[in-house]
């Protein structure tokens, strides 16, 4: 008999059934290759808490293989672990993505970017964290970055963080700015404008944001999708948009009349059991109704007060889009697909579909209401926020925490640099041609026929928009068209669907699905 036997199936049968008649079962038993594999499947914040249990095993967690794709933002969020993952950063390291446990907390430092720099980063992701702009600016990020994510973080110093050399951001294609409170009209358009490479903007739930005149802007110029969803920005800023022919999809969607009602019926799909999506980062001072006195004085206390800033927050009229009336659609093959940014809408399944749009039209005419909903709607269409006087004992500390940074956002940043009677005049510019930036008379205003390549436009929630809207764009061919909550008739919508058979019509009488929340 052969004392020796290196037939390795054989070997392999005895190791698993000498495994299996024992009690406990050690996964160092196993090879490397078999533990490669596994490893594979790990996140950063899985293989660095690995890492700590053996020799054997980080030896292993040290290949490069492992750190190409860098995810650590499951807890625990520490800043050991993030300086463990930027060690790890080597010239295969494609994508880095990290937050913090509140945006309160400062968890990387000057030296993070020196690890970073050592590979070709093209996706960054710093989420739901604090940045000192003194320590930290955008001209120490790598430059071959294409995707950006800042989602919910918070900046001090801002103008110090957003200093960047000429040379820097060429290849910056994806810029996502979600829940940014220190994201102003002008960082708008004197920083971000000048971005040139930018294709994809997402403005979401920024509400210090307010209407900006993109006819002074000289960059935008290869923006191909804009997300402004729930921020200030409305009427002149989408009639500006139009002038961008390469844009091919704008998402609107109005604060006051559709958040709360829409964050109230997610919040009961997660009690049912539906996930809550993961790095959502929600927390419970986030959104609060101002211009409810109960909900209001439940999180701060009966002396609270709020001052009343502007009317229409992000109104949006038939006259934004009146331009396009004007306009020759061209086709744009645009396959660009991103990473960090996910679309609004996702694949219908409410059995709407175009070619039975009109049958669906006449069963859906009876929509159901909730009366709860109503408390979450503010009536009179004004935006409200805190008195400062309030909370200036606690807006002076140095080391904010998560509360009083969500009070300063529900304060408004603004609110402090400009009087109200400043603010209500910049928001109702578009009311009043005369307020016009530009002293173009109508006749020329109009006379310069543009390309553009709009496909889908969202204007969910804008009650001011009627079936002109529908006129001006009915010849754009377009694939999706959001006109919820706004005042446009069945007599409209059945007109423009026979024009527009491709179009993904969204409205209450037709396709009722909701654009996804970011919770």
């Amino acid at each position: 008999m052969n004392r020796w036997n290196n037939n390795p199936e054989e070997i392999l049968t005895k190791k698993v059934s000498r495994m299996s008649n024992s009690s406990t079962f050690n996964i160092l038993d196993l090879n490397n290759y078999i533990l490669l594999e596994i490893l594979g499947f790990l996140n950063a914040t899985d293989l660095w808490l690995l890492s700590k249990t053996c020799g054997r095993l980080n030896d292993l967690i040290e290949k490069e293989c492992f750190w190409r794709y860098i995810d650590a933002r499951d807890s625990p969020n520490t800043v050991e672990k993030i300086e463990y993952c930027a060690q790890k950063c080597n010239q295969a390291t494609r994508d880095v993505r990290i937050c913090a446990d509140g945006r309160h907390l400062v968890i990387i430092s000057s030296t993070f970017f020196r690890y970073l720099n050592r590979a070709s980063i093209t996706i960054l992701a710093l989420e739901n964290q604090k940045i000192c702009g003194n320590d930290i600016q955008l001209k120490h990020f790598p430059e071959n970055l294409m995707e950006l994510s800042l989602k919910k973080t918070y900046i001090t110093e801002i103008n110090e963080f957003l200093t960047y050399y000429d040379h820097q951001l060429k290849k910056l294609k994806v810029l996502i700015l979600d829940q940014c409170c220190w994201i102003t009209s002008n960082i708008l358009t004197n920083r971000i404008a000048y971005i040139y490479s930018l294709e994809i903007l997402s403005l979401y739930k920024c509400k210090a944001l307010n209407e900006v005149d993109m006819s002074i802007i000289k960059g935008f110029h290869e923006l191909r999708i804009m997300d402004c969803r729930f921020s200030s920005l409305g009427n002149m800023f989408l009639k500006n948009l139009s002038k961008k022919p390469k844009i091919r999809e704008i998402y609107f969607q109005h604060y006051l009349t559709t958040y709360f009602p829409e964050k109230h019926r997610r919040e009961l799909e997660i009690s049912s059991g539906s996930r809550r999506l993961k790095h959502s980062y929600i927390k419970d001072h986030d959104d609060i109704p101002l211009w409810n006195e109960n909900v209001l004085r439940s999180y701060f206390g009966s002396n609270v007060n709020t001052n009343e800033m502007y009317n229409h927050c992000n109104s949006l009229f038939d006259r934004s889009t009146e331009r396009y009336t004007h306009s020759n659609y061209i086709e744009d093959n645009y396959h660009f697909e991103s990473v960090l940014y996910k679309r609004p809408y996702n694949e219908c399944t409410c059995e709407y579909n175009s070619t039975t749009g009109l049958a669906v039209a006449n069963v859906k005419s009876e929509i159901n209401h909730d009366d709860r909903m109503d408390q979450y709607v503010c009536k009179d269409d004004i935006l409200y926020t805190l008195d400062p006087a309030c909370f200036t004992h606690e807006l002076e500390n140095a080391n904010k925490s998560e509360k009083d940074i969500a009070i300063e956002e529900l304060i408004d940043p603004s609110y402090c640099r400009r009087t109200r009677r400043r603010v209500q005049a910049w928001c109702g510019y578009a009311k009043v041609r005369k307020h016009m930036a530009t002293s173009i008379r109508e006749d020329e205003y109009f006379s310069n026929y543009n390309n553009v390549s709009l496909t889908k436009i969202s204007l969910r929630g804008c009650n001011s928009i009627t079936d002109a809207t529908l006129q001006h764009l009915t010849h754009l061919h377009l694939l999706l068209l959001d006109v919820t909550g706004t005042n446009v008739t069945t007599e409209g919508l059945i007109k423009f669907a026979i024009d527009n058979v491709q179009c993904r019509i969204i409205h209450e009488t037709m396709c009722t699905c909701l654009p996804t929340l970011h919770f």
